[in-house]
This record gives C-alpha cells, sequence and structure tokens, in this order.
C-alpha cells in the first residue's frame, strides 16, 4: 500500500476549505468591495485565533517527530499589521483570544494542524496582492501576516510538506487522524471567525 501524502488531503477537506472562504468577514475581504475597516476586523479576528493556536502549540514544546513549522510568529504579524492601521498596545492586549482550539497531542493531530496553518500561507499571499490593489497606500506595511513567509512561502510550504509526507510515509495508519484534524482546525477557525 502506498503511503497517502499531504497533497492527499486537499480534496478531503475541501468542503471545511470552502467554508472559511464563503464567512462574510472572509469574503468581504476577499472580494470588489473590499474595506478598511472590513480588513482590520478580520485580522483582528485572525490575532485571537492564532494567539490562541500559538499559545497552545508552545505548550507542547518540541516534538522530535513534527517539524516546527509554525514559526515565523503569526500573533507577532498580526500585531504589527494592526498597530499599522491604529490600533494600541491596549486594544490589542484586550482582544479576545479564541480556547475552541483543534487537538494537536499526537503527531497526527499536529500534522493536520500544520497542514491547515501552513497551507494558507499561499492563499494569504493572494490575498495581500488583492488588499493592496484594492486599498492601496493605507495598508502600506500592514501586509505582514498575509505575506508571513514574503518571497519564501512557495518554498518554505514545500519544505513543510516534505517533512510531513516523510512522517506520513513512517506512520501510514496516523492518516485519518491528520485528516481530522484539519478538518477540526477549518471548523474551530471557522466557528471563531462567525
Amino acid at each position: 500500500m502506498t503511503a497517502p501524502k499531504i497533497d492527499h488531503l486537499r480534496d478531503l477537506v475541501w468542503p471545511e476549505h470552502r467554508r472559511i472562504e464563503s464567512l462574510p468577514g472572509v469574503a468581504s475581504v476577499a472580494g470588489p468591495t473590499v474595506t478598511l475597516q472590513a480588513y482590520r476586523e478580520l485580522l483582528t479576528a485572525f490575532l485571537g485565533y492564532y494567539a490562541g493556536l500559538e499559545a497552545a502549540w508552545a505548550c507542547l514544546g518540541q516534538d522530535a517527530e513534527v517539524p516546527d513549522c509554525v514559526a515565523p510568529s503569526r500573533v507577532a504579524a498580526l500585531r504589527a499589521d494592526l498597530r499599522q492601521l491604529g490600533a494600541s498596545n491596549a486594544e490589542l492586549a484586550a482582544l479576545p483570544v479564541c480556547g475552541q482550539l483543534p487537538a494537536c497531542d499526537t503527531p497526527g493531530q499536529r500534522i493536520g494542524v500544520l497542514y491547515v496553518v501552513n497551507g494558507s500561507t499561499l492563499g494569504g499571499l493572494v490575498l495581500a496582492a488583492h488588499v493592496e490593489r484594492h486599498l492601496g497606500t493605507s495598508v502600506s506595511g500592514a501586509t505582514h501576516f498575509m505575506r508571513l513567509n514574503g518571497e519564501a512561502t512557495k518554498q518554505h510550504w514545500a519544505s513543510c510538506k516534505a517533512a510531513l509526507d516523510s512522517i506520513l510515509a513512517r506512520q501510514p495508519d496516523t492518516f485519518p487522524e491528520v485528516v481530522g484534524a484539519a478538518k477540526q482546525t477549518f471548523s474551530t477557525l471557522a466557528d471563531w471567525l462567525t
């Protein structure tokens, strides 16, 4: 039997992925009538989610089995973007943090979470270009989150996928758990953004 690959996840979690794209806050930023307010609100919501997720991930410690594909910090990038858009440190500190997060206790669960978190950086590049095109200089210096790995985004994603595929080749029986965790990641994010 051939070991499952990370690329097999795309079709299996497509409905959950589409749900995120169809949420009003995401759709308004991705649409032709994007406003600076809508962009700021979406970044604020993402900050609450990733603050919870990164804190939970940090509590796990370094796992020799699963690579640290979470760096760089999405929270730091989101805070920088929101400060650039006028948010104060006090406002950022007062924002709610998501507590309903995907399980990431096992290597299979971590792989599923990493698939969603790192795969989203590709869409972030597309969304950043869209926002910059429509909002111009009003978002100058405020797309760090969307451009998290910059020019290296595709290479970072390819490296992360290769590392995760290597784990799946050694532990193919974890694939159902990977799928479940990826779906749960999309689901908890969608719930938070709703």
